[in-house]
């Protein structure tokens, strides 16, 4: 359901108007204004803090579930055993945690030399097509996945006579 309403959503917003219509800096706040009209003010407002508390809402809930799958990996020794360690008071992943926060700080350090060169086109925007696909690559993970782990859930807890 939630790939159908994106899916939707998008669809109908590509649909409805025209890109050169739009800026990459506010094309969501620009969509809005033009599926509204004049008096959409308050509805504006309003889906502008929705959208802002889903980023922020998703920024925090997909690393962590991220980053314990890591501690886990790292415990059976899939992953490097420094990615296992994990905090003493709450038993949160340390180590995928700082790990993760140091990747995540460096990249965008590291792609900003080019834009202060000058010679960077769009840097952010590259960053958040890159976050967009690799999120969708992983949804479209899961189906396969829960269709499999259904099938073996079916076998396994069949009676056996």
């Amino acid at each position: 359901m939630i790939t159908a309403f994106y899916l939707f959503a998008t669809f109908g917003v590509g649909v409805a108007i025209l890109t050169d219509g739009l800026s990459k800096a506010s094309g969501f706040i620009d969509s809005l204004r033009i599926l509204a009209g004049a008096s959409g003010g308050p509805l504006i407002l309003i889906c502008g803090f929705l959208f802002l508390f889903t980023l922020i809402t998703n920024m925090l809930t997909w690393p962590l579930g991220m980053n314990y799958v890591a501690q886990h990996a790292a415990q059976y020794g899939t992953l490097p055993h420094f990615l296992a360690s994990k905090s003493k008071k709450e038993g949160m992943p340390l180590g995928t945690n700082i790990t993760n926060g140091i990747l995540i700080s460096a990249l965008p350090a590291t792609a900003a030399i080019p834009e202060v060169a000058g010679s960077g086109t769009d840097v952010f925007w590259m960053f958040f097509a890159l976050n967009v696909d690799l999120l969708l690559a992983c949804c479209l993970f899961l189906f396969p996945s829960f269709w499999k782990l259904r099938r073996w859930t079916r076998t396994v807890s069949a009676p056996t006579v």
